[in-house]
């Protein structure tokens, strides 16, 4: 996955760097940050290149982490003695994720510019999961469990543009449906049920199969 950033990264500086006949020029690059409204870790840096004839494209990409279902406090018995037994846990992830996009559609105003997509993304994620339990015979004790997991999806993207300044600096809204292709659930061999309760997929959303999902983003036309 680092691999994959790095090459997203180096795209970037390759395009901001091209040099393009203003008055012959066949495509609009587009570089700036995206932020999507219903997630954990929100924020992706963005390049769009769109084109009068041929291949018009978007890749996304980001990193970020942060904490999974909200830790709580549970009870089961040992069935061995016929006690019960308390115990807490808590779960956290670090992911890095990438995402291609086709543009199918896309017009424009004077000030105002509208792009559909379909995108793919793909989300490489560490999973860590903290489990305290309080036994009333045996003290407390403290497991640490680790895990990484693959996320996929394919998504429609409706992207619009506002032109703020002299068609350089846009602000953009738009909307977002997704299908999950690959979402593994982290931890649900240790902890029965917890595949009902996780919802979140990183550089997706919150659905267990499908997502909806706003966005807002900063971009500069090169």
């Amino acid at each position: 996955m680092k691999k994959l950033l790095l090459i997203f990264f180096c795209l970037l500086l390759f395009e901001s760097n091209a040099q393009i006949d203003k008055n012959n020029s066949s495509a609009i690059h587009l570089i700036g940050i995206q932020a999507r409204l219903i997630d954990l870790m929100p924020f992706e840096l963005s390049y769009i290149k769109l084109k009068k004839k041929g291949l018009s494209f978007a890749i996304r990409g980001g990193y970020g982490k942060g904490d999974k279902n909200k830790s709580e406090t549970n009870t089961y018995r040992n069935y061995s003695v016929y006690r019960p037994t308390l115990f807490t846990y808590s779960q956290s992830f670090e992911s890095y994720f990438i995402k291609p996009g086709i543009v199918f559609a896309s017009n424009k105003s004077p000030i105002f510019r509208s792009i559909y997509l379909i995108n793919y993304s793909i989300a490489k994620s560490y999973d860590k999961m903290i489990i305290t339990a309080d036994d009333p015979i045996f003290d407390s004790y403290i497991q640490t469990n680790k895990e990484s997991h693959v996320y996929q999806s394919l998504e429609f993207e409706g992207n619009h543009q506002l032109n703020l300044f002299k068609e350089k600096i846009y602000f953009g809204f738009g909307y977002i449906f997704g299908v999950k292709t690959v979402n593994d659930v982290p931890f649900k061999s240790i902890l029965k049920g917890i595949d009902e309760g996780s919802q979140y997929s990183p550089s997706q959303g919150i659905g267990k199969y499908i997502y909806i999902n706003s966005n807002m983003s900063l971009m500069y036309k090169l």
